[in-house]
């Protein structure tokens, strides 16, 4: 199974001193200690983009997965520099996506697409998943996000209520979907790490791959 580790981050870097900013180096060390040798990093897009961006220097995969997105009719392009959010962490990522508008099930979809690319390329894979939690009306929505992550709950999370997750100014359920898109074929166990002020470092350990069936 090349996929090692996964992480949830926020999109902005925590203010020094926090719990946030202590988990987050958690996920650094716990990352850096599995020797990925491909990282996924996965973020918000430009405000109205209306389809998933790919941008990787990994050329096999980035060749494969969009053959994948092309054969499933997924609303992606492959961009020729990175247009979504930073990365808060100190890492490389060899390919990169940028979430946008569209449903998230074609987020989640993709994440399978990912998950498909990844087998045929056979490298040890870590995902970093940078999120951010309701602006508005957070208690709600961050419960109703919490829930999901912790249960693994795939329907719960891409079935949001759309209404919902726009008045709680939400940015992170697409970046999610790519994320249990591409771990749905593997038995996972997220430790939620921190949550303050609309931020959440969730590690998720990856324990191999799911049952047919299971």
């Amino acid at each position: 199974m090349p996929i090692v580790y996964a992480c949830i981050c926020p999109i902005a870097a925590p203010p020094e001193g926090s719990r946030t900013a202590e988990a987050l180096q958690r996920v650094i060390d716990e990352l850096s200690a599995h020797e990925p040798e491909i990282i996924i990093f996965v973020a918000p897009g430009p405000a109205g983009a209306s389809k998933i961006g790919i941008y990787s220097t990994e050329s096999q995969l980035s060749d494969t997965l969009a053959a994948e997105a092309k054969k499933g009719a997924l609303p992606v392009e492959r961009l020729i520099r990175w247009s979504g959010s930073g990365l808060v962490l100190p890492i490389d990522a060899q390919l990169r996506i940028a979430t946008c508008a569209v449903d998230p099930r074609y987020h989640f979809d993709l994440g399978r697409a990912v998950a498909r690319a990844l087998e045929a390329l056979g490298k040890r894979t870590a995902l970093v998943c940078a999120v951010g939690l309701a602006t508005t009306s957070g208690t709600r929505f961050d419960e109703h996000y919490r829930r999901a992550i912790g249960s693994w709950n795939v329907k719960a999370l891409v079935q949001m209520d759309p209404t919902f997750r726009r008045r709680a100014g939400e940015r992170g359920v697409a970046q999610t979907a790519v994320l249990m898109g591409v771990l749905s074929g593997c038995r996972v166990q997220p430790r939620e790490l921190a949550h303050e002020d609309g931020q959440i470092v969730i590690a998720i350990d990856v324990l191999g791959a799911r049952r047919r069936g299971a």
